[in-house]
């Protein structure tokens, strides 16, 4: 019996079976609307509960829909055809807009998004890199709540950031005038 090491490869597995047994799968080969499904899992193929996940169909109006204890969102009784998903959930990195053709209806989407935690090791590592600018970006794209230890220290991280900018560009006009 062999071991499967690769743990995202299992988690989505699982996840196609939970599906055909729940339901949520539908025919691909019949006309007309179906479910659209998916999971929201962190950077360990964690399942992410309670994460927001919002859809448009064609560029028309959001919906949303909140991930179950399984990572697990479902869109019922959706149309075939172009959609954008984007998600947020606090002590995450917001799901930036993605766009998806629906036009199979047993087709899972599986989303990956990285944790407060993991964001901060990444904003790390390009702080020592000297990658100030993508730092500040990344770390603008965590969602965080108002009054939260979590604010607090994204709100640190942003001011070390902004006089680490500011330090690079004194460096950098000073090299300037020196040539």
């Amino acid at each position: 019996m062999k071991i499967v090491k690769n743990h995202k490869f299992v988690f989505c597995i699982a996840g196609l079976l939970l599906l055909f047994i729940s339901g949520c799968a539908s025919n691909p080969k019949i006309n007309g609307n179906g479910d659209l499904c998916g999971f929201v899992i962190d950077e360990k193929n964690q399942a992410v509960e309670n994460y927001v996940i919002s859809a448009r169909h064609n560029g028309g109006l959001w919906r949303s829909t909140v991930t179950n204890k399984q990572g697990m969102f479902i869109f019922p009784d959706s149309s075939l055809g172009n959609y954008s998903f984007k998600g947020e959930k606090s002590c995450f990195v917001n799901l930036k807009e993605q766009n998806y053709l629906f036009s199979d209806k047993s087709k899972v989407y599986c989303f990956q998004i990285n944790s407060i935690d993991e964001a901060l090791n990444n904003i790390e590592k390009m702080i020592l890199c000297d990658e100030y600018e993508q730092a500040v970006s990344l770390l603008s794209e965590i969602n965080v709540e108002k009054k939260t230890s979590a604010n607090r220290v994204v709100s640190v991280y942003r001011e070390f950031l902004k006089q680490k900018i500011a330090e690079k560009k004194k460096n950098e006009s000073k090299e300037n005038l020196v040539e």
